[in-house]
């Protein structure tokens, strides 16, 4: 018999190993997954990026915000008339424009960059399809997330983002990006093994 205890004393310490490999894996993963979003926008590889990305999710949290936004600028909160309801169809129309212009590889990828919504707006609007293939000097300007410089100081500096990023709850993860003294916030939630971005939230 022992040869059967020295067996289940190795069984055991294998199972003890075994779960400290996925406990540690369990709570790295979103740090691994961050370094995977960096390296799809260094390469600029929209496909890999877009695997990281719930896309109709980041969608409705984008919308959201927008839309309060926008109705609260131009008073379009009550609604109480028919130039009030009007006007609040604008400005759906206009976040729906907004949002379909911006989520996409390219647009995520500026925003990661630390570019303000409205510069991402413009460049996405300008770059057209091209999605993220024709980031500006690729190697040194879209290395921001993670280790680099935004793309608008890239090729003058390399001053690092001081990004941060940590737990909200075990299935939620916050990455947030600055941006003129304001942070941009990646919410990613846990999928399966993996992780996505789930919501942006902008900076108020």
């Amino acid at each position: 018999m022992k040869w059967y205890k020295g067996y289940m004393k190795i069984l055991k310490v294998f199972s003890g190993l075994l779960v400290l490999l996925i406990a540690g894996w369990w709570f790295a993963s979103p740090y691994w997954v961050l370094y995977q979003v960096k390296q799809a926008v260094e390469e600029n590889q929209p496909g890999k990026l877009s695997s990281y990305i719930d896309y109709p999710a980041v969608r409705q949290s984008l919308k959201s915000q927008l839309s309060q936004y926008l109705e609260q600028k131009m008073g379009f909160e009550q609604r109480s008339n028919p130039f009030e309801q009007f006007g609040a169809q604008l400005t759906t129309d206009l976040t729906n424009y907004l949002v379909e212009t911006l989520v996409n590889p390219y647009g995520v990828a500026l925003l990661l960059q630390g570019k303000e919504f409205s510069e991402a707006i413009r460049l996405t609007r300008y770059e057209g399809s091209s999605v993220v293939y024709h980031l500006p000097e690729p190697k040194k300007a879209a290395a921001s997330f993670l280790s680099g410089a935004s793309v608008a100081s890239a090729s003058s500096s390399q001053t690092a983002l001081n990004y941060k990023a940590g737990y909200l709850s075990m299935n939620r993860f916050r990455v947030q990006v600055p941006t003129a003294n304001r942070y941009t916030s990646f919410i990613l939630s846990r999928s399966g093994w993996s992780w996505k971005i789930t919501a942006i939230e902008l900076p108020q």
